[in-house]
């Protein structure tokens, strides 16, 4: 459910304060994983690796990002997909400070 005043406030405020949010979410996500010292490591391609706290992270985003915004094209670095021409969309790509 939208909140009120929702349409008045410009898409990329809304958007912007979403990303915000979700990326605290994401980032404990990722906390909790790398405590548990099994990242579940595999590798994309050649010198590219992914960890599942690198998908389990991306899955809160889109999920997140999905459903407050439908029409919205959101793609991410961990899944590859269709690319095709939007108005607006997010490109994910995670980064975690070592």
């Amino acid at each position: 459910m939208a909140t009120p005043g929702a349409k008045m406030t410009p898409l990329i405020m809304r958007v912007l304060a979403a990303s915000v949010s979700v990326s605290y979410r994401a980032g404990s996500i990722i906390r909790d994983i790398m405590k548990t010292g099994d990242l579940g490591i595999v590798e994309k391609g050649k010198n590219d690796l992914q960890t599942e706290a690198d998908r389990a992270a991306q899955r809160c985003i889109v999920a997140s990002l999905h459903k407050q915004f439908p029409k919205v094209a959101i793609f991410g670095e961990e899944v590859s997909c269709e690319r095709k021409h939007y108005y607006f969309f997010f490109f994910l790509n995670l980064i975690v400070p070592h």
